[in-house]
């Protein structure tokens, strides 16, 4: 089992914990914050791997790969004042592929990201670089936060795989 492995390994923990900690709350903050740990890590073992300039190629050529980017953007930003619960029944899930129930939608509260300017209160804008807030405007903002995830995974799984 390589360091990778276990990483991954701790990001479907740390994923699954997440899916059970409702929308709010010290376990939700926790957890969130634990599964976009495990993304950065990941992201930053491939990216040492490859090198830069390959890594954002590979990042700049898929869906999975920019999410990934605009969930990274997050890092160092308090995420769980980002993500705000939406209910299918009352709220729409669109535009977007995920409808309700699927795997990551279904009934009560599920997590989007919202526009940081939405809780600009709460956020220390200046801290953020301009490009980083745009990355995750682009690539983050108004998709479900659990898909986001999961497409992260995704890319780095195939990509670090690749690498091996």
């Amino acid at each position: 089992m390589t360091a990778a492995d276990d990483v991954f390994e701790e990001f479907d923990h740390e994923f699954d914990r997440l899916l059970h900690a409702g929308s709010e709350g010290v376990e939700f903050r926790s957890a969130l914050g634990a599964v976009l740990n495990t993304v950065y890590q990941l992201r930053e073992h491939l990216r040492s791997t490859v090198g830069d300039k390959q890594y954002f190629a590979l990042a700049d050529s898929s869906d999975d790969g920019r999410t990934t980017e605009g969930v990274v953007a997050l890092r160092g930003i308090q995420v769980h004042s980002l993500a705000r619960p939406l209910s299918p029944k009352n709220d729409t899930l669109y535009p977007g592929q995920h409808v309700f129930p699927g795997p990551y939608t279904f009934p009560g509260a599920n997590l989007t990201w919202i526009d940081p300017d939405d809780v600009v209160d709460e956020l220390d804008m200046s801290r953020i670089r301009k490009d980083t807030l745009d990355r995750y405007r682009r690539h983050a903002q108004g998709k479900m936060v659990l898909y986001t995830l999961d497409d992260a995974r995704n890319f780095l799984a195939v990509n670090i795989a690749a690498c091996q």
